[in-house]
């Protein structure tokens, strides 16, 4: 195993964890959550063993370095059945089996344990049982493994156990950090261990429904993922629950001292009348929570300060982008959806979960680029959370799904400008991008499909998945584009409407599963045998050149229409500021700007990728001047003005320094590449600002920002 490998520990082959209690109390000044998780356990389903996830490069090691034992050292635990869970990060004082009154006992051995509504009540008294008897554990530095004294097998291990710990204030599963009020808060960073150093867990390919009891202190209110709103049981003590069978890396959560607001649509128009007309192909009762509703419930919660600015940005847009998906796709897959500001440290743009949307400052606007983005990450309750991943691997199964709907949907949410036009600006400008990330990125990294659809499953001790701890993935975006240009390929193969048809029966087949690539090409040939070609065009051909491969398929080209006016326009433009930037009259001249036609953002971004790709430091400051005053850079969206900090880098302009030092420091998830370019391509000046810029904010940001731009600024490991 390597060091950029994840190890997978938890023996769900064995024993199942079918459903889990969180009691937790939230420390913001020791950066720390203390309390208790109450794991319930069965033994696996008929057709769960065996092949339950597909990982190639699931290689058998021995953790070794054991961190921590149980204190009774005579006890040979080898010889006892183990429990094993997935944590990192964690202090365990005490694990516990439940003794359970008889009536509890025959409750959860004769009650429908998959349905928490009927279960509720029995879960929680379980959970205020005081008869506990210890168990034997072990910790080591990914697992934490539990036995109890003459247990040999699961059948002989208890069915309901509770472990007592604190996470630590530098678990990566955690972000702790300051707001833009100043205040303290936390949220789950989405890193990849995932919740390993936040609860103990069963991880991979195991779904559960979980109940939590969430306290703090009474300025401090907590957000989770959960079906229904937090309920407050006490003064300082709040219940969550999920029904619905999620993986335990989807479990989220947020403390912080929020104000809020509710978002209701602005105009009635917004609202489809055809939400409820999905059909289930369950065999039993649906497992997820649907919101039927014409209006999804949905609130924002931010600092004070920022919340108005949240609201704004979101009130034309976020139920109409809803509404437009579910037309597409059928009813929402969650009851409601929240929206919480992330704080400006955050290294992502935005984070979609079951029934929270985490967005930062960056990825407002007020834009036809911000409608597409947020569309983006709402479909993401589909694609990636509704239907996920057997093999983590295959990320182009969320991240290319949602690429692929911003473009798909573009007619039906942009108004005023030609669908077809934007698109083919887009698809240039990600050709373009996709280029340079695989001329950049590590090639293990660059296949859509790197375990090349093997399914390994051993019933040995443990496993990893490949580079999943490599820290080249939080950066690249190959697994997005790639994925996107694959849709596209068959998008266009098959038709408009005949690929809308697809992806809707794609949805209704596999809600609430777990899915490969095979699954996706074979559903798609069935509902189109006709185009399947024994050479050009089938399964086989689609697996060695797209998704097995890490080379960009030849088939890929800069599709333009020579008509395209939107590009045409772009091009008179990029004419216009090259033959500027070339004069060198001592006169001044007056320049007729009128030639200079009004630009939509789509159009600014490809305008200043043209301008970047022949600029230098030769570029004269009225140009750049110029340039400024005609686009007012400093109103547009964060991707524009991210290009033209690029832009002011590359030509040392010194009357924008301040709007870069401003980029830098208010918009960090966006801001790590502008280190890289200053530190090549800057003056000593321009150095010296970046350096600054990095010292004001190095002790907020995440730690692989932090050494990313480290190493750039200083060649420090």
């Amino acid at each position: 195993m390597g060091e950029k490998d994840l190890p997978l520990c938890g023996n769900s082959d064995e024993i199942r964890l079918y459903h889990y209690i969180l009691d937790l109390h939230c420390i913001p000044d020791e950066k720390k959550f203390t309390g208790s998780i109450i794991i319930f356990l069965r033994s696996p389903s008929p057709g769960q063993t065996g092949k339950v996830f597909s990982v190639r490069d699931c290689v058998l090691f021995d953790l070794k370095n054991k961190l921590n034992y149980a204190k009774d050292e005579s006890i040979n635990t080898q010889e006892n059945w183990e429990l094993k869970l997935d944590c990192h990060q964690l202090e365990i004082s005490k694990v516990t089996e439940l003794l359970l009154s008889n009536s509890l006992i025959q409750q959860l051995q004769t009650g429908s344990t998959h349905l928490l509504e009927q279960m509720r009540d029995c879960y929680l008294e379980c959970s205020t049982c005081t008869s506990e008897s210890c168990l034997d554990y072990v910790i080591e530095e990914w697992c934490l493994k539990i036995s109890k004294r003459n247990s040999y097998r699961p059948d002989d291990f208890p069915t309901v156990i509770k472990i007592y710990y604190s996470t630590k204030p530098n678990g990566k599963s955690l972000r702790w950090c300051i707001d833009q009020d100043g205040n303290k808060c936390v949220y789950t960073a989405g890193m990849w261990i995932n919740n390993r150093a936040l609860f103990p867990s069963q991880e991979y390919a195991c779904l559960s429904t979980w109940q939590s009891l969430i306290s703090c202190d009474s300025d401090y209110y907590p957000l989770m993922s959960s079906d229904l709103e937090g309920s407050r049981k006490t003064n300082s003590k709040f219940y969550f629950e999920s029904a619905t069978p999620v993986p335990s890396f989807t479990l989220c959560i947020a403390v912080g001292k929020w104000d809020s607001k509710v978002l209701a649509p602005i105009s009635e128009s917004f609202l489809s009348k055809n939400a409820k007309q999905f059909e289930c192909f369950h065999d039993t009762p649906c497992p997820i929570t649907y919101c039927l509703n014409e209006v999804l419930p949905c609130t924002i919660y931010a600092p004070t300060s920022r919340l108005q600015l949240v609201y704004d940005n979101l009130k034309f847009t976020l139920h109409r982008c809803v509404d437009v998906l579910k037309k597409f796709l059928g009813p929402h897959p969650f009851y409601r959806m929240d929206i919480v500001l992330f704080p400006a440290s955050s290294q992502d743009l935005a984070f979609a979960n079951p029934n929270i949307l985490f967005l930062s400052e960056s990825f407002l606007s007020n834009d036809y680029r911000f409608i597409l983005k947020l569309v983006h990450e709402i479909s993401h309750s589909w694609f990636g959370l509704l239907i996920g991943a057997k093999d983590w691997t295959e990320e182009w199964l969320s991240e290319g799904f949602a690429t692929f709907v911003e473009d798909l949907l573009i007619e039906e949410l942009i108004e005023n400008e030609n669908p077809k036009e934007i698109r083919e600006i887009r698809y240039r400008m990600r050709l373009s991008t996709l280029k340079s990330e695989l001329a950049h990125t590590d090639k293990n990294l660059q296949a859509l499909r790197p375990n090349k659809g093997e399914d390994v499953y051993e019933n040995e001790e443990v496993k990893f998945i490949k580079n999943g701890m490599n820290p080249e993935k939080q950066f690249t975006q190959v697994h997005y584009l790639k994925g996107y240009f694959l849709l596209s390929y068959l998008y266009e193969y098959s038709g408009a409407e005949s690929f809308k048809l697809f992806l809707r029966e794609y949805v209704m087949l596999y809600h609430g599963s777990m899915v490969n690539s095979k699954d996706v090409l074979t559903l798609f040939f069935r509902m189109n045998p006709q185009l399947e070609d024994p050479i050009k065009f089938n399964d086989t051909y689609l697996y060695k050149v797209w998704l097995d491969s890490a080379e960009l398929p030849e088939c890929l080209t800069e599709r333009l229409d020579e008509n395209n006016t939107l590009y045409k326009q772009c091009l008179e433009a990029e004419k216009f500021w090259k033959g500027l930037k070339l004069r060198k009259s001592r006169k001044k001249r007056k320049i007729d700007f009128s030639q200079i036609r009004k630009m939509n953002c789509f159009q600014l971004e490809l305008l200043l990728d043209l301008i970047i790709r022949w600029t230098s430091k030769r570029m004269n400051t009225q140009c750049m001047k110029h340039l400024n005053e005609v686009y007012r850079f400093d109103e547009c969206n964060a991707d524009i003005r991210h290009r033209w900090s690029e832009l002011v880098i590359r030509t040392d302009y010194a009357p924008a320094f301040d709007e870069l030092r401003n980029f830098l420091l208010n918009n960090q998830a966006m801001g790590v590449y502008l280190y890289g370019e200053a530190s090549i391509l800057g003056s000593r000046r321009l150095k010296s600002l970046v350096i600054e810029c990095f010292r004001a904010i190095e002790d907020e940001m995440e730690e692989g920002a932090r050494k990313a731009v480290r190493v750039m600024l200083f060649g420090e490991e």
